[in-house]
């Protein structure tokens, strides 16, 4: 009997609550059933899972699709709230339901093969119909033996609107640069050119400079521009002030002459770019040669006119003296002419130059030189009447 018992007794320590014997078997404590006999997708499934959790927290659109029949088999949680679906609800959806592929594009059956699609860019389609554009990587990947895709995909609306912005102004930025007809160069504090016009490219093709501009020297493809040494653009640069000059370039026998704007363009408190304009002045100058000329050849035009009128006067004030003298009927007539003529020369006279105004802008726009008219008296003629008067 006493073994009996116990036997019975450690039968009892033996025996387990049936609260405990569920908690073996559904696998929830340490030496459960399902740990200890099927380790291996215990550890799996706690993978698999930690993994889809990882997967949820990530930003961009994760879809995994059957490669078999292009069905979509799952979301992570950012994709599902973006494109707008439920995991319960995405049997039926296959991947063109998501992806906008025109007919004529050949990405389905690249997609279809067994290549990895580098990052494109494509049309993605909500559930609401609403559609952005999104840039996705491809990876095949195999759960088993079933070959699945896995699509990384990320919304590049925004960017893209920006980019698009962006071209354009730069589209309208070198439309408006280009129609400029003087020629235009950037350079850096190296002298090294960041942007030009066709006009500026179209002078140094003149100059016998071929190849590319953007990025070379200014001393290398412009240098008449730089000046000796680039001491002019170190000028410019240390002191921030803008420079003009004038440059005068001969090529063969042609001579161009050009204003040469250099404007400092500040960047976070210093000098970081020189914007030259060169502006051709050649005609101007010309112009302004053949004006200097024509006033200086008036003027001399002018001096000898003076010159006539003082060389009637002197023979006419002998004539009407020796008339006076004769004091015959006759001599009064000549007297008469003589003072018609007189009048004459003084009109002619009073037009040369006689105002003051326009002598002092011969003298201050042209540089001229103006002589002054000599004040000559006029001949005295007599006063006496012929006999007949």
């Amino acid at each position: 009997m006493p073994e009996n018992k116990k036997e019975n007794d450690s039968s009892d320590n033996n025996t387990l609550s049936r609260n405990e014997l569920r908690k073996i078997i559904i696998g929830t404590e340490e030496n459960s059933f399902r740990k200890n006999y099927y380790p291996q997708p215990h550890e799996r499934h706690t993978e698999m899972e930690r993994f889809r959790n990882l997967l949820d927290r990530v930003n961009e659109y994760i879809v995994i699709v059957r490669a078999e029949d292009m069905r979509v088999v799952d979301l992570n949680q950012s994709a599902c709230k973006y494109f707008g679906y439920k995991r319960d609800n995405i049997a039926s959806l296959s991947l063109t339901d998501l992806i906008q592929i025109p007919d004529n594009n050949t990405k389905i059956n690249t997609i279809e093969s067994d290549e990895i699609i580098t990052p494109e860019k494509s049309i993605l389609r909500k559930r609401d119909g609403s559609t952005f554009i999104a840039e996705y990587t491809i990876n095949e990947v195999f759960f088993g033996p079933s070959r699945h895709l896995v699509i990384i995909a990320r919304d590049i609306t925004d960017n893209e609107k920006m980019h698009s912005l962006i071209s354009e102004s730069e589209y309208h930025y070198r439309v408006t640069i280009n129609s400029i007809p003087d020629e235009m160069v950037v350079v850096d504090s190296d002298l090294t050119i960041t942007i030009c016009n066709t006009a500026f490219e179209k002078l140094t093709k003149k100059h016998g400079y071929k190849g590319e501009i953007i990025g070379k020297s200014l001393m290398d493809v412009a240098p008449h521009l730089t000046g000796k040494y680039g001491l002019e653009y170190k000028y410019v640069f240390r002191s921030g002030v803008r420079l003009d000059t004038t440059l005068r370039i001969e090529n063969g026998s042609k001579i161009k002459i050009y204003e040469v704007i250099k404007t400092p363009v500040n960047e976070k408190g210093n000098v970081g770019k020189i914007v030259t304009l060169l502006r051709d002045r050649t005609k101007h100058h010309e112009l302004e040669d053949i004006k200097k000329e024509a006033f200086l050849q008036i003027e001399k035009n002018m001096e000898q006119f003076a010159i006539l009128n003082d060389h009637i006067r002197n023979p006419l004030q002998a004539i009407v003296g020796l008339a006076d003298l004769e004091g015959s009927e006759f001599s009064y007539k000549i007297i008469d002419q003589a003072k018609e003529i007189d009048e004459i020369v003084k009109r002619l006279d009073s037009g040369w130059i006689d105002s003051d105004k326009v002598r002092e802008m011969l003298i201050r726009h042209y540089g001229m030189k103006v002589h002054k008219k000599q004040n000559l008296s006029p001949p005295t003629i007599s006063e006496k009447k012929s006999p007949k008067s």
